[in-house]
């Protein structure tokens, strides 16, 4: 998983990558924490999605909350061709994230 560090690399990682996941997250926060981990546990069985993390408390994250309307964390959005394809809020097991990750088209 990708750690991306500002919004000039959340743009370079949504347009390098066809498919990406991103969860928005506070290391502050177990729930994030818990996110951060599942996503890290289903990685590898979604190739080729790419998968980054983006730590809300760091960098300059205020103004991709806002265009996102990010108003919980964790939150996980999915990317498609640079376009927001899915939004989830809230932690998620792994077992439920891989259920929902194959469920989409």
């Amino acid at each position: 998983m990708e750690i991306i560090q500002d919004k000039e690399h959340f743009r370079r990682f949504i347009a390098a990558n066809p498919s990406a996941v991103v969860c928005f997250h506070s290391p502050f926060s177990a729930y994030s924490r818990r996110m951060v981990q599942c996503l890290a546990d289903v990685e590898k069985d979604f190739a080729p999605i790419a998968f980054g993390s983006f730590d809300v408390d760091a960098g300059d994250a205020g103004e991709l909350v806002r265009d996102f309307a990010i108003v919980a964390l964790p939150s996980v959005l999915w990317f498609r061709g640079g376009e927001l394809f899915f939004f989830l809020c809230g932690e998620r097991s792994a077992k439920s994230l891989e259920k929902i990750l194959r469920s989409l088209p």
